[in-house]
């Protein structure tokens, strides 16, 4: 009984997770900086392009497997994930999940050039 109500609530908390964060957390280039948004309208984080060492598609394995390795602001728990990595600031390292990964990446390359 209580194994079935703890299964239950994994797999809520699983599809709860996977379809309604992303209501929560939104990512987008804009002009010289990646912004994190909340609700996709309040500024979480900006980053300054100038300041990214490099945005990659990471192993699975960097960022289920040392849950220090980077702070998360994924907006779904399965998908595709981004690795921003800055040059300076405390958090080095950022783990984000837009809806299309290589396309993202693609943006932000692109406004690193331009800059």
């Amino acid at each position: 009984m209580t194994f079935t109500i703890v299964a239950i609530a994994v797999a809520l908390f699983l599809v709860i997770g996977q379809f309604a964060l992303r209501y929560v957390y939104s990512y987008e280039v804009e002009g010289r900086e990646i912004r994190i948004l909340l609700f996709s309208v309040i500024p979480v984080i900006r980053i300054p392009i100038s300041n990214v060492a490099e945005v990659i598609l990471p192993s699975p394995r960097h960022y289920w497997l040392n849950p220090w390795y980077a702070l998360r602001l994924g907006n779904r728990i399965f998908g595709g994930a981004v690795l921003i990595r800055r040059r300076r600031g405390l958090i080095k390292s950022i783990i984000i999940t837009p809806n299309d990964p290589a396309r993202f990446i693609e943006q932000c390359n692109s406004a690193k050039q331009e800059s």
